[in-house]
């Protein structure tokens, strides 16, 4: 169901119906995928230029920092939310510089810090950028959020003298924003003045800011992760993974205690319903974006006008344990950026289709790839045809009954809709495929050209760019990628078929004016690429409609546009002979075109009138002795024969339909005929 996001919305119930298929298709194939409370959540991206920096703590001071592996920094997570969390938590530079000649020389120790002047640098420390705005924040994060940890430890009854613990009374103090802005500023030029770590250190200390900006609007976060050298009491350190996992089994434990009890009510599942205060957990996906299983905002209108519709207000009850369970199926499915390729795949900025079979078997089916490839490697043909025979390969018994797919999309930073949703039978999928690669190639022969057929999620990128008669093109939103999904899943779908059509009709003909002439003429084209992509889609939506080559190939627009093509060539060709090569920017066929398209009844007596020159000289010029007498006379025979058919045997309407116009341009394209069978 694609395209909606709010009021009590169908995709809401789809997702998570599709997650529980999900959850119990992986039960069934033995994989327990990881869950995760849903407080405790990814530290942001790490980057070269926003890397995550480890701060090392001992008795209540910051005693060293170093930048964290990116690897190290995918798998710690913190507790909490962006506005307060721990041990990882957003911090802001401790002070800004705004003058300009100050802001280059602190990118200028940056890029050369053996000339770093650490007096220099000192005298810039003027604007503390974390008063007063920051106080607050810092003293959740160091009080109220660890206090909330530990609790929840202690009813999953771990011992009182844990990691967590010890790493709390150390940083207890930092509550007191000014102690850690000292004790962080301290450790900076410590580091300075050895030289040492000099990127994370200038990062830490200086924020190059904009002065017409308020100092509490103008903050660049960096993610940080406190840490104690606790080691040989406990055999791991707060940022590692054996601590990350060790957190996230008590906080999971803790929640199934908190939880348990009697209850007269049950969830949309069935299991025993107690209602949380919590709203649903939110996965963070490899794609790029954060989906919640569901979230509406309190205000909605609909909220009032009836009542329940929040999760709050149990207008979908879902257990705590159903919660985790969908929240680790989803995270499964598309957490990982190693399954890219394999169940999900990006479709545009902020969007990604997701597919899974109803019942995992032991080999992998990767049956996103039917829709869209990982790099440019592979043709659809190669893909499809790999899938089909791993497919085929699996006993009857193993091979799932069914694939979900559905495309997910980011609205923006707290909302995410699914755009398109449908669940097909795995031999459906199969079938579509092998009909997707049979549509785009239903084509008659071209001679510069070898089409290829598209990736669905590919379909919207050709459909959108919009060529004009110079051969450049712009590019605007009229087709979705998920609707190439759509079109392969559901080919009889007439009424997308005839609107994509239209509109590529439309956005495509200036290029097939442009390229006819240069093509016809043997001149170099530069466009080729894009036709041999244009091709297959009109194609694949003249075939979906019930258009087929070997009907429309002996049709009135067709055979228009093989008209048009034979008096381009033959212009083309008495240029060359008469006019010492001296060919115009549009010959005869081109130059009608437009009109063959809007008026093809008028314009094959104008044809006749623009050709009678060319004609006439084509029957002088055949009978002689020369190189391209043989040529020109087949070109004539070739343009009376067509010209003959669609004067007696056709009848020309005085409007093409879009399906027709297609057909003209292919025709305009395409090889002629054999000359065995050019009668």
């Amino acid at each position: 169901m694609p395209g909606r996001w709010c009021s009590r919305p169908r995709e809401v119930f789809i997702l998570i119906n599709e997650l529980s298929s999900l959850s119990k298709a992986l039960e069934q194939a033995g994989i327990v995928p990881s869950q995760s409370y849903r407080e405790y959540i990814p530290l942001p991206n790490v980057s070269a230029k926003a890397p995550c920096i480890r701060i090392w703590v001992k008795g209540g001071h910051v005693v060293d920092f170093e930048a964290i592996d990116r690897e190290l920094a995918m798998q710690l997570r913190k507790f909490g939310s962006n506005q307060a969390s721990f041990p990882g938590l957003n911090l802001i530079s401790l002070y800004r510089v705004t003058d300009e000649s100050e802001k280059k020389l602190v990118a200028q120790c940056i890029e050369k810090p053996e000339s770093i002047d650490v007096l220099r640098l000192r005298t810039l420390c003027r604007e503390n950028a974390w008063e007063p705005h920051q106080s607050s924040r810092i003293k959740n994060c160091f009080s109220k959020t660890p206090k909330k940890m530990i609790e929840l430890l202690d009813c999953a009854g771990i011992p009182k003298e844990n990691l967590l613990n010890t790493l709390a009374a150390e940083c207890a103090s930092f509550a007191n924003a000014q102690v850690l802005h000292e004790s962080l500023t301290r450790a900076v030029f410590e580091k300075l003045e050895k030289k040492q770590d000099v990127g994370p250190a200038l990062l830490i200390l200086f924020q190059l800011g904009d002065a017409s900006k308020p100092c509490k609007d103008d903050k660049r976060n960096i993610s940080v992760f406190f840490d104690t050298d606790a080691y040989d009491t406990y055999g791991m350190y707060a940022a590692s993974r054996e601590f990350t996992a060790y957190l996230n089994t008590a906080f999971l434990q803790a929640e199934r205690i908190l939880m348990s009890g009697a209850s007269e009510q049950a969830d949309a599942f069935g299991e025993i319903y107690i209602p949380p205060k919590a709203p649903m957990p939110r996965v963070k996906l490899a794609a790029g974006f954060k989906s919640a299983l569901y979230t509406m905002y309190d205000k909605q209108p609909c909220q009032s006008r009836y009542h329940n519709f929040d999760d709050k207000r149990d207008s979908y009850p879902l257990s705590a344990q159903h919660r985790v369970q969908f929240q680790a199926a989803l995270n499964w499915l598309g957490g990982d950026a190693g399954n890219k390729g394999v169940t999900w795949l990006n479709t545009g900025k902020g969007e990604a289709v997701f597919a899974y079979p109803s019942s995992l078997p032991d080999v992998t089916l990767p049956f996103v790839q039917f829709f869209g490839r990982i790099d440019q490697s592979g043709t659809f043909r190669d893909i499809s045809r790999s899938l089909l025979t791993t497919f085929n390969g699996i006993s009857p018994k193993d091979k799932p009954e069914s694939v979900q797919v559905f495309v997910l999309k980011k609205i923006d930073n707290g909302r995410t809709k699914i755009l398109y949703s449908q669940s097909a039978s795995a031999d459906a999928l199969m079938h579509a495929a092998e009909n997707w690669e049979m549509a785009c190639n239903d084509l008659p022969g071209f001679a510069a050209m070898k089409p290829s057929t598209p990736f669905p999620v590919n379909v919207a990128a050709i459909v959108n760019q919009v060529w004009r008669q110079n051969g450049e093109s712009s590019t605007v939103s009229a087709m979705h990628p998920y609707e190439g999904i759509e079109l392969f899943l559901h080919q009889a779908q007439h009424r997308l078929l005839l609107h994509e059509l239209h509109i590529l009709v439309q956005h495509g003909m200036p290029l097939f004016i442009h390229a006819g002439p240069l093509l016809h003429s043997g001149r170099k084209c530069n466009r080729v690429a894009q036709l041999e992509q244009i091709l297959p889609v009109l194609s694949m939506l003249l075939f979906f409609s019930g258009n087929r080559k070997d009907d429309y190939m002996e049709a009135t627009p067709y055979l228009m546009g093989q008209l048009l093509k034979a008096s381009d060539e033959l212009h083309a060709l008495y240029c060359k002979v008469v006019r010492n090569n001296q060919i115009p920017p549009q010959l005869v066929g081109s130059a009608l075109f437009v009109a063959a398209s809007e008026t093809p009844g008028r314009t094959l007596s104008q044809l006749s009138v623009r050709m009678a020159p060319y004609l006439s000289w084509a029957k002088q010029y055949r009978t002689k002795n020369e190189d391209s007498s043989g040529l020109a006379g087949w070109y004539l025979k070739v343009f009376e024969q067509i010209a003959n058919k669609l004067a007696t045997e056709y009848s020309v309407p005085m409007r093409w339909s879009d399906a027709q116009k297609a057909q003209l341009f292919i025709g305009y394209l395409a090889s002629f005929p054999q000359a065995g069978e050019a009668g």
